[in-house]
């Protein structure tokens, strides 16, 4: 959602596995980059990008964590 023209997105998680918030400018050759992470601990967890004039593209990565 959109707050303050900044982008949010609330996660719930699950213990154990790790989210990352990512983003790219180009879809054509993308090199992703981590915006934010965190482990999850099976709460919800909001993540807050600060709006910029550039356009991007977002994913969310999840892996388990070792």
């Amino acid at each position: 959602f959109l707050s303050s023209g900044n982008i949010s997105m609330a996660v719930l998680t699950t213990a154990g596995i790790r989210y990352e918030l990512q983003s790219t400018t180009t879809l054509t050759t993308p090199a992703w980059i981590t915006e934010d992470s965190f482990n999850g601990d099976g709460n919800v967890h909001t993540f807050t990008v600060i709006k910029t004039g550039t356009q991007k593209y977002y994913r969310l990565a999840v892996s388990i964590v070792q």
